[in-house]
């Protein structure tokens, strides 16, 4: 389930990177999603690395039925 939630945030800042003029993500190579190497070496331009340190499961929110409420547009 992780790696739906890993592919599903990289599609949206990609999308997002793309629409933004002089952006300095300017390709999908510049975006890690897991630990930051450690190879110590600077990279050549910049990357946005995304590293979920600490995740767990709230038990109190497993089945949890969200409440849908209807809008103006309804």
């Amino acid at each position: 389930m992780l790696h739906e939630v890993d592919q599903s945030l990289r599609n949206m800042l990609v999308a997002e990177f793309k629409e933004v003029e002089g952006q300095i993500i300017a390709d999908e190579s510049q975006l890690t999603i897991g630990p930051p190497p450690e190879d110590g070496q600077k990279p050549k331009k910049p990357i946005l690395n995304l590293f979920l340190h600490d995740l767990h499961e709230s038990p109190n929110l497993r089945n949890f039925a969200f409440e849908t409420k209807p809008t103006a547009d309804d």
